[in-house]
């Protein structure tokens, strides 16, 4: 335990400060575990509403960290009319109800809500009409507060734990609430957990399902909406395009499969493997499973500092000013590329 004191961040004596003053404060121990994020996360998910947002591995510093979690402190979860107000306000008296100490050395997240904000949301804050179904019936908004996380830094190549001491009984209480908290989590990722927890589901249209080297039954993916149905919301989307109402669409419909005796990791683990990006995603809640794998990341903010960097509307650098400039020309009278940055910007 002396040792793990040592180690932690920030120092024990400034912990102490700041919690004198009400202010919580992510304490920070490194794991010295540098194994896969999936089998750490296999490793805790039992814990429930389990997270798990991965950046490459390349130790860029655009993708620098990723982070998983279980195990929340509290849960949010709003279907529609169930909240009279808006919901963004609940989010933030979850969030901000104490100020929380941060600084340089400290990864971008050391805690706080995982989530998603779905589609019907939109009825919240604005008054617009939905005429989707929510056959599904999910939740317009699902988020789980979590005060203890683990944190890969892919540039120093460690992975950390991270617990949030609040203010609540005493500074010492408190920190030794939450370095409780880091040493039952470092137990967790201590414990073996056999491969076959994590089964792999091979793609295709056809989908034969492997589990503990088997091949089982072939599950048929359905879509839910038939080729001329599809055809019929090209051509409306076209005419839209046409008369000016609109100048891009995103047309999409759902395909149901069934997986037996495959979990969302083992979907997950098989969408990392044969579609490598540069995020990925994935939410085990309580009746909702997202996977998610993207070459972009949309939109963050560092402190007052929003940024996106998006793909569509961009060219690679070019090898020279001089070739930067030809690229840039391009872009500038390209209609398609001036309507992904008037979508996008």
């Amino acid at each position: 335990r002396q040792q793990r004191v040592a180690m932690m961040y920030p120092e024990k004596s400034k912990i102490l400060s700041l919690l004198e003053k009400g202010i919580a404060v992510p304490v920070c121990v490194p794991v010295g575990y540098h194994f896969d994020p999936v089998k750490l996360f296999c490793r805790i998910r039992h814990l429930g509403y389990g997270f798990l947002f991965e950046s490459s591995m390349n130790g860029k510093l655009n993708s620098r960290y990723s982070f998983a979690g279980a195990g929340p402190s509290s849960v949010i979860k709003l279907k529609k009319n169930e909240c009279q107000k808006d919901p963004l306000v609940l989010l933030r008296q979850e969030l901000f109800s104490v100020p929380v100490y941060h600084d340089a050395c400290l990864p971008p997240f050391t805690g706080g809500l995982a989530g998603y904000v779905g589609y019907g949301a939109s009825s919240y804050f604005d008054d617009i009409c939905l005429y989707a179904h929510n056959d599904l019936e999910l939740p317009d908004l699902y988020f789980a507060h979590f005060d203890t996380i683990f944190v890969y830094d892919h540039f120093l190549e460690k992975c950390s734990i991270v617990s949030m001491a609040f203010p609540a009984v005493s500074p010492r209480a408190d920190l030794r609430k939450a370095l409780g908290k880091i040493d039952f989590y470092t137990a967790l990722v201590k414990r073996n957990v056999p491969a076959s927890c994590v089964p792999r589901l091979r793609s295709g249209t056809t989908v034969p399902l492997r589990k503990r080297g088997r091949i089982g039954g072939k599950t048929i993916v359905r879509p839910g909406m038939t080729a001329g149905k599809v055809e019929r919301m090209v051509r409306a989307a076209k005419k839209y395009i046409k008369a000016g109402d609109i100048y891009q669409a995103n047309l999409s419909q759902r395909f149901s499969l069934k997986m037996p005796g495959v979990g969302i990791t083992g979907l997950y683990r098989n969408l990392r493997t044969i579609n490598p990006s540069c995020f990925g995603g994935l939410l085990d809640f309580d009746g909702v499973g997202i996977v998610s794998s993207s070459p972009e990341r949309l939109v963050s903010l560092c402190g007052c500092i929003a940024q996106t960097r998006p793909i569509a509307g961009t060219v690679a650098r070019g090898k020279d000013r001089i070739e930067d400039a030809v690229f840039k020309r391009r872009l500038l009278v390209s209609p398609k590329q001036r309507a992904e940055h008037l979508m996008l910007v």
